[in-house]
């Protein structure tokens, strides 16, 4: 539950003395959760702040920020929202028209739509880590049945149908189509028919998960993970 107003008031006066020490008990410890309070309450703080014998320049100085930030933010949500009006308006696609009154690209829009897809699927006791997991091996799915309906059937080359015979002669797991689409850059590279390359180069990019992670959770971590595995599959197709 967010803090109150006059929780974080109390909190104020208790450290008010460590407030300009980060290193401090109580440095800094109030000004991080300004950002949970609802605009009222943070003006009713900047009040009680105001009101004090002897107001802290440092506190109002941050308490303001935040009133600042908002009324700013504020307007600008209301010029967009003018702006994406004015374009449907002139019979502009409602899609197209959030785009450009945002400043979004396509890739903007789509991770947009697929972390929303993620959030409405995401079911009680499930994490959102679980369900991109489960949303992956659906467009991966979903990606090599176009893939097989392109390039006739052949997915896998040559040698990959070699090694899954001897492989069957020894009962041994043989290799399947869809792993080529998740699993690693070299593998595919490997065992893909020079039709699926072509999938891949002009049709459809070939899609990690670390990269599908990105666009649906968009964590500073996913994005690192992502540079990483791109920077290793900097051949891969369509990467």
């Amino acid at each position: 539950m967010p803090p109150s107003a006059l929780t974080l008031f109390r909190v104020v006066e208790r450290w008010q003395d460590q407030l300009r020490d980060p290193g401090g008990p109580g440095g800094g410890r109030w000004v991080k959760e300004l950002g949970a309070l609802a605009d009222d309450d943070l003006l009713d703080l900047f009040v009680k702040l105001l009101r004090t014998d002897d107001p802290d320049a440092d506190d109002l100085t941050e308490v303001g920020a935040e009133l600042d930030r908002r009324e700013r933010a504020t307007m600008d949500k209301s010029q967009r929202e003018r702006r994406l009006d004015e374009l449907v308006a002139k019979g502009k696609d409602f899609r197209a028209a959030y785009a450009e009154a945002h400043d979004l690209s396509d890739d903007d829009l789509n991770r947009q739509d697929l972390s929303a897809e993620l959030d409405a699927r995401r079911q009680k006791g499930q994490t959102r880590e679980q369900v991109a997991r489960q949303m992956f091996h659906e467009t991966t799915m979903l990606s090599m049945l176009r893939a097989e309906a392109w390039t006739g059937g052949n997915l896998l080359n040559r040698a990959a149908m070699a090694e899954n015979a001897r492989r069957a002669r020894r009962n041994e797991v043989q290799i399947h189509p869809l792993d080529l689409f998740s699993g690693p850059a070299p593998r595919a590279r490997k065992w893909a028919a020079d039709e699926l390359k072509q999938y891949w180069a002009e049709v459809e990019p070939r899609v990690t998960y670390a990269e599908f992670r990105v666009k649906a959770l968009g964590r500073p971590s996913d994005r690192r993970a992502a540079a990483r595995v791109k920077r290793a599959n900097d051949r891969d197709y369509g990467l």
